[in-house]
């Protein structure tokens, strides 16, 4: 017997290409605010202002994956921290999201650290666990 399975995101908007430029934990839950907002996942793709919010988070299951600079193949170098470690590391930055997924109780999204004075960029993953809702905050 095969059994074919595909799973389809049905996610309202991408946030491919799109920065974070900060994240804020606010009672049990996680607030996304971004550079230029993000892209409606439907026509006509327009970009919006907005923010999301993931609600009843587990800080115990959130983390960071910090890898080496500028995503180099090969040989690597990388550090694994908690969410709550991270925020209170790097206070000012922006992460360029390039990829995004989602699963049980888990967002998921890979692309890159931008650091001020400094003009390399680390690779870097989060990880967020939440049991909430996801809402996106948008200014239409």
């Amino acid at each position: 017997m095969k059994t074919r399975y595909r799973y389809k995101a049905d996610v309202p908007y991408s946030l491919h290409d799109m920065r974070i430029e900060k994240m804020k934990v606010m009672d049990h839950s996680l607030k996304l605010f971004f550079e230029h907002g993000f892209i409606q996942s439907k026509k006509p793709y327009k970009q919006v202002d907005g923010t999301i919010l993931l609600e009843k988070i587990n800080l115990d299951f959130c983390f960071v994956y910090l890898l080496n600079n500028n995503g180099k193949l090969g040989e690597f170098y990388g550090q694994k921290m908690t969410l709550t470690e991270f925020l209170k590391r790097y206070e000012d930055f922006s992460f360029e999201v390039i990829g995004e997924s989602y699963g049980y109780n888990f967002a998921v999204y890979n692309g890159y650290l931008m650091l001020p004075k400094q003009n390399d960029f680390n690779e870097l993953s989060i990880m967020i666990c939440y049991e909430g809702d996801m809402i996106y905050e948008t200014d239409e």
